[in-house]
């Protein structure tokens, strides 16, 4: 077995693995990334895009390429409960006019990773991370199967699991999180024919789910459409998989059932869980958190991706200037989190909100009658994060900034 060196390490090489691997690269640190698969692959994902990303894949370099395989563009956003009144509203393009699209994560996540290859990282792939033992002061190991000991100065999470907290001895794994009937499960297939506006994104909800409908990138010259769902998981446990949940949605949301009604799905079933959305760790004694490591956002609100990708620059360039100004691993921490929290504390609260929205039918039908006005849609956008990209930042150097 081998014994690799680097002054961090990056586990998941995901979008906010991959971002942040190719930044900290750029800014000339050793990095390493630990993929456990081998892409291109598919992941559970609602496949929007939002401009708030475009800054980030422009400094990157790989905007155009992403948009190469993206669907068109994305700008009315229609929101279906169960029982109630549609709400429409515009979804705003950002600052150069570009707006949302639909990008395939088989495509978006094997673009990033190979531009942090190309910028210097080394990636490992696949390899699977069996234990990372150490602290900040001393130093880690991590332990691969296939890439045997990684000896790093610091390390990031970009695995997507909530952080383990780690024992006396500075070690820690990724197991699993707990399951309970209360959390949720995500699933994701693609279809052709379906009756909506490809310059649409639907949302649609009924008691205990909710999902979305909107063109993705193409495979094999299909007009696909990405549906990605969730739901609790006791009624998984009732309704016997992915199919039985669909036809429930579809039973109690008329909207997706006529949307739905002569499209053919093109791929399987795609699952993922559970998801625990809410703000989890950002840091630990040298090591960090990024992307839904950090923070699970609502998948209702489709910031996933984009919020993967501003999370990876944040942390790279907080660690690159930490490095640069010679701070402690304290300091750089203590950054992290601020500037973290700016960013991303209020869309994980309304993200939340919006969904508990969309899954319980009289809540719904409250919101569907408020959101008829145009002001209160237009603020619920804003709430989620879909603002012009670029409103935050304008304090920090502008080698600094994380987007």
């Amino acid at each position: 077995m081998t014994e690799e060196v680097c002054d961090v390490l990056v586990i998941g090489g995901g979008p906010a693995g991959a971002t942040a691997a190719a930044l900290l690269a750029a800014g000339g640190v050793s990095v390493i990334v630990a993929e456990q698969k081998l892409f291109p692959r598919q992941k559970v994902c609602g496949e929007f895009l939002s401009p708030g990303a475009f800054p980030v894949l422009s400094r990157l370099g790989v905007l155009d390429e992403v948009f190469s395989t993206a669907g068109p563009d994305i700008s009315q956003l229609r929101v279906y409960p169960s029982v109630g009144l549609t709400m429409k509203t515009a979804m705003p393009p950002d600052r150069m006019g570009r707006f949302a699209r639909g990008v395939g994560r088989h495509h978006l996540d094997t673009i990033l990773l190979e531009r942090a290859r190309k910028l210097g990282a080394q990636i490992f792939s696949p390899c699977h991370v069996r234990k990372v033992v150490g602290n900040a002061g001393d130093g880690f190991v991590v332990y691969t199967d296939q890439y045997g000991s990684i000896n790093s100065k610091l390390v990031i999470f970009a695995n997507g699991l909530p952080p383990m907290p780690a024992g006396p001895t500075g070690t820690s794994s990724g197991a699993p999180p707990r399951r309970s009937s209360q959390s949720l499960i995500g699933f994701k297939t693609y279809f052709t024919n379906c009756r909506m506006d490809e310059h649409c994104i639907g949302l649609y909800g009924s008691r205990g789910i909710y999902g979305g409908l909107l063109r993705s990138g193409d495979a094999l010259g299909q007009g696909r459409y990405n549906f990605a769902f969730v739901a609790k998981r006791s009624l998984l446990e009732s309704l016997a998989g992915a199919d039985g949940l669909l036809a429930r949605l579809r039973q109690f949301n008329n909207p997706l059932d006529r949307a739905l009604a002569h499209a053919q799905r093109v791929d399987r079933w795609y699952a993922w869980g559970p998801l625990m959305p809410g703000v989890r760790r950002l840091y630990d004694d040298g090591r960090f958190y990024a992307g839904n490591a950090a923070g699970e956002v609502q998948p209702l609100v489709g910031e996933g991706m984009t919020l993967a990708i501003r999370s990876g620059a944040l942390i790279a360039d907080t660690i690159c200037l930490g490095l640069r100004g010679n701070l402690s691993h304290r300091e750089i921490e203590q950054r992290y989190e601020v500037l973290w929290r700016e960013e991303f504390s209020q869309r994980h609260f309304w993200g939340n909100w919006f969904a508990w929205m969309l899954m319980e039918p009289i809540a719904g039908l409250a919101a569907s009658v408020i959101g008829q006005i145009p002001q209160v849609a237009g603020w619920a956008v804003g709430a989620s994060g879909k603002r012009p990209a670029g409103a935050r930042g304008a304090n920090l150097p502008a080698n600094s900034r994380p987007w």
